[in-house]
């Protein structure tokens, strides 16, 4: 069995950084806005979910969980009722649990304690694999802690949107490979 990496966190008042990667995991200030240019409004969200029973979005690091559930409020306040979200994350160096609830902290008041309090109460054990969780009927999150490598050659799937490293993408050796077809076959 794979042994999982720990993240090596520092807080800067109450903001996680990754020591390792010398890069933080979301701006204090304006980390939602982060999240809704670079990535909702980068990959023109909801538009594109409208004209997709099912969508699939993949995302490099999944870090605090903050674009997951950035993503899951807005397509549950956009879709229609019978569509899915399949919202996929890899991440080689997972919170504990108690670090994701300390860094999910400022953000309840915006995103409400209902999305929060979900993804806290199905959030796995830290062990190396993936992960699938069934957030509610009509969305679900596979977690899968490992290189993002070894789980790209492990998935069969239709991705329809990337959210690739946001903040330094210079430090994801992936990110340097050509992912920004509308569909990939992984």
């Amino acid at each position: 069995m794979k042994r999982i990496e720990n993240p090596a966190l520092e807080w800067n008042n109450e903001q996680p950084r990754s020591a390792a990667f010398q890069d933080i995991y979301y701006s204090r200030q304006n980390g939602l806005a982060e999240t809704s240019l670079v990535f909702l409004q980068g990959n023109h969200l909801p538009q594109r979910w409208m004209h997709e029973k099912q969508f699939t979005i993949f995302e490099m690091g999944f870090g605090t969980g903050l674009n997951f559930l950035a993503t899951w409020r807005l397509f549950s306040e956009t879709a229609p009722l019978s569509h899915r979200l399949d919202f996929i994350s890899v991440e080689r160096y997972p919170l504990h649990l108690s670090d994701l609830q300390r860094a999910l902290k400022p953000w309840r008041t915006e995103l409400g304690d209902t999305y929060v309090d979900r993804l806290l109460a199905v959030y796995p054990i830290r062990s190396a694999g993936f992960h699938r969780l069934w957030i509610t009927d009509h969305v679900t999150l596979t977690l899968i802690f490992d290189s993002a490598e070894r789980a790209l050659k492990q998935l069969d799937c239709v991705i329809d949107a990337w959210f690739l490293d946001g903040f330094a993408p210079s430090r994801n050796s992936i990110c340097g490979k050509n992912l920004y077809s509308k569909k990939w076959h992984a």
